[in-house]
């Protein structure tokens, strides 16, 4: 009987620990989707800041 219990532990405890990788890396993916939407919305925004500057210069109004 002490085995199958201890067994039945540490089954569960394996489980635990490989649901827990499996979120682990489920959030290290979505960083990764997240840093590279913000670097996408960083180089848009500054894409962008460089238009309204160009576009501020032909109208002769100094936008910084």
């Amino acid at each position: 009987m002490k085995n199958g219990t201890s067994y039945h532990y540490v089954h569960k405890s394996v489980v635990a620990m490989v649901i827990g990788i499996e979120i682990n890396y489920v959030i290290k993916q979505n960083m990764l989707k997240v840093k590279s939407e913000e670097t996408k919305l960083n180089k848009k925004s500054y894409k962008e800041q460089v238009i309204t500057k160009s576009e501020g210069e032909h109208t002769g109004q100094q936008n910084y």
